[in-house]
């Protein structure tokens, strides 16, 4: 699923989300497009907001 359609519920409370990957380590995905585009199954991440919000899986 797309990373900005997974965090539509948290549009402008994110800043950052990170997994990491078994082979280049953490990645980040970012508001302005850049970095990963895809959230998979089966991955862990830490997600980094600029203010409270719920999200819903």
């Amino acid at each position: 699923m797309p990373v900005d359609s997974y965090l539509n519920g948290l549009k402008g409370k994110w800043l950052t989300l990170y997994r990491l990957g078994p082979v280049k380590g953490w990645e980040g995905a970012k508001t302005d497009g850049t970095g990963f585009k895809d959230v998979e199954l089966g991955r862990g991440y830490w997600l980094y907001l600029n203010q409270s919000g719920t999200l819903v899986p």
